[in-house]
């Protein structure tokens, strides 16, 4: 055991600093008490400084949020107490690299009253750290509600107390509401035969032990929001065995895929594409199914049809996946739901 023996005039300098609270010990003691605040952030840096009268040595440590684990400022506080990072007396800033920008910081400073190991220690925290803002990622698609006539859209969360600016918009750029929310996620209303799009960016306000202004990302690339057209009919020639599918127009769009399936509704693998046609047609005509087309269609079977829309956009083909399938038999077609089919 390593005991130090403090004199009189080292023991009415202590004082017990809990975040800003101070408890000073002894008449005319020293006042200890830094107020540490985040000053500056960058790609994967935190700086942090303080002020204070002290004239001891410091250690600073730093800890980072994990899922379901609430003691990142214990961690931070045991990893100044370890001495990993020992500053000099008249240190007042020190700058963290190697942050993970999409994670949320607490650093503690050590008053280490000596470089040598210790009997007393107290300490001044700074939570809710962060590096540079991130840019927004992943803006999705997440649902389109077909019969409820609205589309959710959903992108990664950001660290911090953030708000995300919304944009929703037409096809062609022209703004149709933008609006600040507090989550990440965004609803609204839409009509089942058109595209839309939609463009984010994330702000965040300075926290309370930050001297940062406010933060902003720059916009998210637009993202193209669209459906599957709904297949209004079918017909089966009975002297040719062709089969002729019809669906509604999506306005925007560039071009269909026609896919069948006999069996097995719900797994895509199950679907063969028959026909591809241009965005100015809404009917395909299929020979049959099989090796060149030879299997031909019978009025007296089911089939299941997905119709999908194609976009390009900057030479990049974009696509929804399909969500539900069309049932094909006696003449109608009715629409049934896929899961987790893209």
């Amino acid at each position: 055991m390593i005991t130090k023996v403090f004199t009189q005039q080292n023991m009415a300098r202590l004082a017990v600093v809990a975040g800003a609270a101070v408890v000073v010990l002894g008449a005319g003691a020293i006042k200890s008490d830094a107020s540490i605040k985040q000053t500056a952030n960058g790609d994967g840096s935190i700086t942090v400084a303080w002020d204070d009268t002290t004239t001891t040595d410091f250690s600073i440590g730093i800890a980072h949020d994990i899922e379901n684990q609430y003691d990142t400022g214990n961690r931070a506080k045991a990893d100044a107490e370890s001495r990993r990072i020992v500053l000099p007396a008249d240190a007042r800033e020190y700058t963290f690299t190697g942050i993970d920008n999409t994670k949320e910081y607490d650093v503690a400073l050590c008053y280490t009253r000596g470089s040598e190991s210790y009997s007393y220690s107290s300490y001044s925290t700074c939570s809710s750290c962060y590096g540079k803002l991130p840019p927004i990622t992943n803006l999705t698609q997440e649902k389109w509600w077909k019969y409820a006539l609205s589309v959710d859209v959903k992108w990664d969360a950001l660290p911090g107390n953030c708000n995300y600016e919304v944009v929703f918009m037409d096809s062609k750029g022209k703004t149709i509401e933008k609006k600040t929310v507090t989550y990440n996620g965004y609803n609204h209303k839409i009509d089942n035969k058109k595209i839309y799009t939609v463009k984010v960016r994330g702000i965040r306000k300075a926290g309370y032990n930050s001297s940062l202004g406010e933060e902003t990302t720059e916009w998210s690339a637009p993202e193209y929001l669209f459906v599957q057209p709904t297949v209004t009919g079918y017909s089966i020639d009975k002297k040719t065995g062709a089969m002729t599918i019809k669906w509604d127009k999506v306005k925007g769009v560039t071009s269909y895929k026609v896919y069948i399936a006999t069996k097995s509704p719900r797994k895509l693998k199950s679907y063969k594409k028959v026909a591809a046609v241009k965005a100015n047609k809404n009917t395909a005509t299929v020979k049959g199914l099989g090796k060149k087309g030879k299997t031909k269609f019978d009025p007296k079977k089911k089939y299941y049809a997905i119709v999908l829309p194609y976009k390009k956009v900057n030479g990049k083909t974009v696509e929804k996946g399909a969500v539900y399938c069309s049932v094909l038999k006696d003449g109608k077609a009715t629409e049934d739901w896929l899961y987790k089919v893209k």
